[in-house]
């Protein structure tokens, strides 16, 4: 595999194998919490669940080009391109797909490393994957740490990667 979309096709297809590290599976923020379904360097998958009516603010990822992936919830993605805006979802309430699952179910978004964007989670909260390629030779965490921008809440500066220190200035 060389691309995220290669990864995230061969974890579909494998029926979401459960790999999740022995150190460090599950990291939170003030308003969401994240556990590692799956790691196996470079790639990683991270099922996210988060509290309803909260916000993320703007923010990137250096070091990860993921997908996200739609699983359940209200919610509009800030900041990039083509905002998929998940907050009003009454067209898609009315009738499930075939198999009774949501419409949107698997849904994807990309984000490249350094885009970037933020949340906006309704009155249901939000379920999604965050399908990962960690690069620059970084091994992964979670993008709950990887993150360059306002953090969200007192708990989560504790958790963030601190910023490489230029040791020549």
């Amino acid at each position: 595999m060389q691309t995220v979309e290669q990864f995230k096709d061969w974890f579909l297809a494998n029926k979401h194998p459960l790999k999740p590290p022995f150190t460090d599976p599950v990291y939170h923020t003030d308003i969401s919490m994240s556990f590692v379904w799956y790691r196996a360097a470079p790639w990683q998958v991270e099922l996210y669940v988060v509290r309803p009516n909260t916000v993320a603010p703007e923010h990137s990822h250096p070091d990860v080009d993921s997908l996200e992936v739609y699983l359940s919830g209200t919610f509009t993605l800030t900041g990039l391109d083509s905002s998929l805006d998940l907050s009003s979802l009454s067209q898609y309430m009315d009738t499930p797909r075939f198999d009774g699952m949501h419409r949107l179910f698997g849904q994807t978004i990309k984000i490249l490393p350094d885009q970037t964007h933020g949340g906006v989670f309704g009155n249901n909260g939000a379920v999604f994957w965050s399908v990962q390629k960690w690069v620059n030779g970084v091994t992964p965490t979670s993008v709950t740490k990887n993150w360059h921008g306002d953090t969200i809440g007192e708990h989560h500066k504790e958790v963030v990667t601190p910023p490489v220190q230029d040791s020549t200035a």
